[in-house]
């Protein structure tokens, strides 16, 4: 359902909002949506997964120029996809920030103000990817493709309530350590050379710089025409949990021996198990999908996107997230802040790994909400799960476990 916003005119902008991003504060953001925009938009909320495709598709069709995907990086990645779809030229993506993670946003407010200095302009021509597994029809991405590890990371964050951003990824990268740990045997091939075989924990194409919060392209952009590839070999699970904290700000160790770096334009990847994947944070398929195979490339300059500045959203002024997001009207999470994120893992798994990491920054606490993650998945028959990690935050006050 879509309705216009102000007055009788035919609305100039078609605004599509996902009533459920950000673990649904969105809703309470719909006033932000309209202190943002100047002028009149026709508002289409989001009913059901794949929704904002289709919505963004027919805005396309019925002659929008410009569709603002008003949401996470789900809500960005549906409507690229339904403007892709439609074959039209010219059309306009905007991004207004709501969601949990905001990876794409992040990209593109960083090189905004890179840019700044040599005048660029709001509206920028970037990179897209399409993707294609087995025999379907391609898919589009706009931020990032993880394979493996990663696509479990993005299936456990679905699971956790409440928490957003880099904490809600963290915690859901260390349920996944624990209940997804899984070495592929992966071949993969760039640009048609010669393929390399290795086990591999994960694999990620980049077009932004995040994925899930972390940093794993920190020099990549938008619009140069290449893929970031980011592979990870036999790492341990002690190591990954080492690697975390760097990944939050400065990106994975280019020295580090069973990481590799490469840059391309096309890529195929075959496994022999069944792959996890996601595409701008979204579960693309699950093991039990049986996906062996996927292809993908890199369209150079083909959509032109611009970001919703936030800052009208709080009058031109106020505070704003990491994101360049204005902060929710009610905040989901307690006030309270904690000083040192401490995961300690029991040593009862099959290769017998233990670990404490830790990181020294101010992020918000939300209390744990124990059995009730799992409540809904099912265990099959003689499957023995591997226990959750135990989760410690040091406070101003004391040690919460």
């Amino acid at each position: 359902m879509s309705f216009p916003c102000a007055g009788d005119e035919a609305p100039a902008v078609c605004v599509i909002f996902n009533p459920s991003a950000g673990k649904s504060q969105a809703r309470q953001r719909l006033e932000a949506i309209r202190a943002a925009l100047d002028g009149r938009f026709e508002l289409s909320p989001t009913e059901w997964p794949g929704h904002a495709t289709r919505l963004a598709r027919e805005a396309a069709e019925r002659g929008f120029k410009t569709i603002v995907a008003a949401g996470g990086d789900g809500t960005v990645h549906e409507v690229a996809n339904g403007i892709l779809q439609s074959d039209r030229v010219g059309v306009c993506l905007g991004i207004l920030p709501l969601g949990s993670a905001n990876d794409y946003a992040f990209s593109l407010r960083q090189e905004q103000t890179e840019r700044a200095e040599t005048g660029g302009s709001t509206v920028r021509l970037v990179d897209i990817g399409r993707l294609r597994l087995d025999s379907e029809e391609p898919r589009y991405f706009v931020c990032c493709l993880g394979i493996g590890f990663s696509g479990s990371v993005t299936g456990e964050s679905r699971t956790i309530p409440r928490l957003q951003g880099t904490l809600l990824y963290g915690m859901a990268a260390a349920c996944a350590m624990w209940r997804h740990w899984q070495h592929l045997d992966l071949r993969l091939q760039l640009d048609g050379q010669p393929p390399t075989e290795q086990p591999t924990l994960m694999v990620s194409f980049m077009i932004g710089r995040r994925e899930g919060g972390f940093m794993m392209a920190p020099d990549a952009r938008l619009d140069d025409g290449d893929l970031r590839v980011i592979q990870a070999g036999r790492l341990s699970r002690w190591e990954v949990l080492r690697l975390l904290p760097r990944l939050v700000s400065a990106g994975p160790p280019t020295s580090h021996p069973k990481l590799s770096f490469a840059r391309c334009r096309t890529a195929t990847v075959t496994a022999r198990q069944p792959l996890s994947v996601h595409v701008d944070g979204e579960i693309l398929c699950r093991p039990e999908d049986r996906v062996f195979r996927l292809e993908v490339e890199i369209l150079a300059a083909r959509l032109p996107v611009q970001i919703i500045d936030p800052k009208l959203t709080t009058g031109g002024g106020g505070k704003r997230d990491e994101h360049g997001a204005p902060p929710s009207p009610t905040s989901p999470l307690p006030i309270s802040r904690f000083r040192r994120l401490v995961i300690v893992v029991r040593a009862d798994t099959a290769d017998n790994e233990s670990a404490t990491a830790s990181r020294d920054d101010r992020l918000p606490y939300s209390e744990p909400t124990g059995a009730s993650w799992r409540e809904k998945q099912e265990t099959p028959r003689n499957q023995v799960l591997a226990p959750d990690p135990i989760v410690q935050i040091e406070t101003g006050t004391g040690t919460v476990s």
